[in-house]
């Protein structure tokens, strides 16, 4: 099935939050900036400093890295304990982060043509968060919070659940950074063909599978 072919069976498109619709490293930085600022307070440090310091940990280590804030207090002899701490106020900060431009405008033209949502993993209060800083809600016609189930992606029931909220028949394509991309019949949503997508284009992978390893761009 070519590109335009797969996307003329498609009724409706699902995508992904983190690094597909904005930068996660931004929420990073957003985090890192809230943790430095009770840093500068609780310890007298500097918080411009402070906030350096945690980037240049994500920068020498990924932003996916989970022991960036224990790096930061071994680096910085800070007490051990204020670990929790540090972990609760990110987690729990307001972020202050924004769309890619041209996903944004890509949303609003999809819906013109197909029904279009978002499904996300991660912990249910900070992707909730996430949203309502980002203000996309209203480009979409529904959002999932897979935590919300108790479940991860690739788990067949979150895609089961838009087709049962979606008017669609013939299809879903889901859409992630790493290409979580996958068509679901409605008829029998377990078998689909996986497709790359990449800067507009669809290639069929002809696997059934709901992963590709390969990584595509992103719209920006």
């Amino acid at each position: 099935m070519t590109g335009k072919n797969l996307l003329a069976a498609t009724k409706g498109i699902v995508f992904d939050l983190d690094d597909t619709l904005y930068s996660q490293r931004s929420f990073k930085l957003s985090g890192f900036r809230a943790v430095s600022e009770w840093l500068a307070a609780t310890f007298r440090l500097d918080a411009n400093c402070c906030y350096q310091g945690l980037e240049q940990v994500m920068s020498e280590t990924s932003p996916s890295y989970p022991h960036i804030f224990d790096l930061f207090i071994e680096r910085n002899k800070l007490p051990p304990d204020c670990l929790d701490i540090m972990v609760r106020i990110f987690v729990e900060h307001w972020p202050h982060i924004s769309c890619y431009p041209s996903a944004r405008l890509l949303l609003g033209k999809l819906r013109r043509i197909y029904h279009v949502g978002i499904l996300t993993d991660g912990r249910l209060t900070v992707q909730q968060r996430k949203v309502q800083a980002l203000d996309i809600e209203s480009d979409v016609d529904m959002v999932l919070y897979s935590d919300s189930m108790g479940l991860e992606k690739p788990a067949n029931e979150l895609y089961r659940w838009y087709e049962k909220r979606f008017p669609w028949k013939e299809s879903i394509l889901s859409i992630s950074v790493i290409t979580h991309i996958k068509i679901l019949s409605g008829r029998n949503s377990g078998v689909g063909e996986l497709f790359e997508f990449k800067l507009g284009v669809c290639r069929s992978r002809c696997r059934r599978s709901f992963l590709c390893g390969r990584r595509s761009g992103k719209f920006d």
